[in-house]
């Protein structure tokens, strides 16, 4: 059971993705689940919408917030 409200998305590279706190987490195919620093619900709904979930989140997400990867502390103060 996943923790959060994940939602199954169909990506050659997601295979979740979920939104709580500021916080956009994602699942990749390979199982890797980890999640973006201060990332607004609005990015969220974008990507939910967009037809790549993949290139949107190449495009505006890496680079634009900060990865936090599993078992790591998230860097919010």
């Amino acid at each position: 059971m996943l923790p959060l409200d994940y939602k199954r998305v169909t990506s050659s590279r997601l295979t979740h993705v979920a939104w709580a706190n500021n916080q956009l987490w994602v699942i990749f195919t390979d199982g890797t689940e980890g999640h973006y620093e201060d990332c607004p619900e609005s990015v969220y709904f974008s990507m939910m919408n967009a037809y790549s979930k993949g290139k949107f989140l190449n495009e505006f997400v890496i680079g634009q917030y900060t990865w936090v990867p599993p078992g790591s502390k998230s860097t919010r103060r």
